[in-house]
């Protein structure tokens, strides 16, 4: 009798435990959709929760989905962000289209971020080819001297 009991409670628990939870995992790559390159870093939540994934070098992610009703949001820094519902589907290769309208020139400031525009001070681009014209010198700020109007370097 204990046995019989015993099946019918362990029947009961593993048909519980399925039916409960069953997580699927969708994989997927994330790419530029005019240049076709993989997007590391991209941010992929599922909507509603705090569960997320971030693409790798290669543009892929892997995110574990509970229901064919959840939609997955993929936003990243310069692109427009996407919804997509996952359905039935296991892989979701993306391409997300730049945000043209808001690419501008960004400069970071200490603690923040400034429009270039809005700065005023000086802004000098150094380039690694001015470096390699001139001579060869012994520190990196020899390396600058002349090459930027207005800089004056010192030594103590």
């Amino acid at each position: 009798m204990r046995k019989l009991l015993l099946l019918v409670l362990l029947t009961c628990l593993t048909a519980t435990g399925r039916l409960m939870a069953q997580e699927t995992v969708v994989t997927g790559t994330i790419t530029d959709a005019t240049t076709k390159e993989p997007l590391i870093g991209v941010n992929i939540i599922l909507k509603g929760t705090t569960k997320g994934a971030i693409s790798d070098a290669d543009g892929n992610y892997s995110i574990a989905v509970s229901s064919p009703d959840d939609v997955l949001k993929f936003s990243f820094i310069g692109y427009l962000p996407e919804e997509i519902p996952v359905g039935d589907q296991n892989q979701i290769n993306l391409g997300l289209t730049p945000d043209l309208q808001n690419l501008e020139q960004v400069v970071v400031v200490g603690y923040g971020t400034q429009k270039k525009k809005e700065l005023t001070s000086a802004i000098t681009n150094v380039s690694a080819d001015d470096f390699n014209k001139g001579a060869i010198s012994q520190s990196p700020l020899q390396l600058v001297q002349g090459k930027v109007a207005g800089l004056a370097i010192s030594r103590n």
